[in-house]
């Protein structure tokens, strides 16, 4: 009976991102801090960013912090028996996203577990702008000036029973646009769940829960990009395959889903590939827009190190690369 419930529910769940393209939020583009909606980790991004009903790696402290609890260098390819159970052990981790036009952002990690069924986790995200132009009310160029955002969390996460974990973060975040900084801080809220097949997992997650707390201006404020995800992971019986979906709806953006699949039969060498409903916002009418939404890349093992790379394009703004690297201490 649980297997026909499970099927149910994430047809639903796909069956919601099919709304009409006309119901988009009134909202959209109104919150603050957008950096925050800018996914981290090579891996996630090669996957779509599908990653709510996964988050085995890293990244769980951005997207589900109920991940940390069993995270894994690689997932083994074990001939299509049961997913194998995380070992309990410290991990750094680095990335890199070189984005579109002078934009760049990164995220550094580290988790560690805490007993039998507690883990730990910080992290630092950050954006950078580049040089950006100065002009007057007239157009009038007065040189350059700069701008960034940074995000510090501090994530834990707890084992409530064989199946069931959950994972809580706080995070400051801060602000500088040239002479003006700003700060606000937010929490994140995390469930992951395992069903009996050790091989399927749901996930669901609240995200940037929290407010401005002084704004670049004394006479406003910005709301927070407020989000929430349900995600599933399944890997398949007798197949060397992961298959992952999202369902996302933030505060200011329009229902989104992401679909991905990692090919682990080559293990130390993880073949990926995802596609996101964001296409819809970066088709231009050329030619490129055939690839717009759509991702891939890769990672390999080396005793404890992992090195994840991932390409995204975004049709005529551009080709996106990310990097990361993980170690397990």
């Amino acid at each position: 009976m649980r297997r026909p419930i499970l099927i149910a529910a994430v047809l639903v769940m796909m069956f919601a991102t099919w709304l009409p393209a006309e119901a988009i939020d009134d909202n959209a583009g109104t919150a603050g801090y957008s950096f925050l909606k800018i996914g981290v980790g090579a891996r996630p991004a090669a996957l779509g960013g599908a990653y709510v009903g996964l988050a085995d790696d890293y990244a769980a402290l951005y997207y589900n912090p109920a991940g940390i609890t069993g995270i894994r260098l690689a997932e083994p390819w074990n001939d299509g028996e049961e997913l194998t159970a995380a070992p309990r052990a410290t991990y750094v981790a680095a990335s890199y996203n070189s984005w579109i036009s002078d934009l760049q952002s990164g995220f550094l990690a580290l988790v560690s577990p805490l007993g039998e069924r507690a883990s730990f986790g910080a992290s630092v995200q950050y954006m950078s702008y580049g040089d950006l132009i100065a002009a007057d009310a007239d157009g009038n160029r007065l040189g350059t000036f700069t701008a960034s955002d940074m995000a510090f969390g501090l994530t834990g996460a707890y084992r409530l029973s064989a199946r069931l974990s959950m994972g809580m973060t706080g995070r400051l975040i801060l602000e500088s646009i040239e002479d003006s900084t700003s700060w606000g801080m937010a929490a994140d809220l995390g469930f992951l769940y395992t069903f009996a097949d050790n091989r399927t997992r749901l996930g669901a997650a609240v995200t940037n829960l929290g407010a401005q707390m002084d704004g670049l201006t004394e006479s406003h404020k910005d709301e927070l990009p407020i989000q929430f995800a349900l995600g599933a992971s399944h890997k398949m019986r007798g197949l060397p395959l992961i298959v992952v979906g999202d369902v996302s709806k933030s505060s200011d953006d329009q229902i989104r889903f992401s679909l991905g699949s990692e090919l682990v039969y080559f293990s130390p060498f993880y073949l990926r590939a995802g596609f996101s409903s964001r296409r819809a916002d970066i088709e231009t009418g050329s030619s490129n827009d055939k690839y717009a939404g759509f991702t891939g890349g890769f990672g390999v093992t080396f005793n404890s190190l992992r090195i994840d790379y991932a390409l995204g394009q975004l049709s005529e703004l551009g080709t996106v690369h990310r990097v990361g690297l993980t170690a397990r201490l």
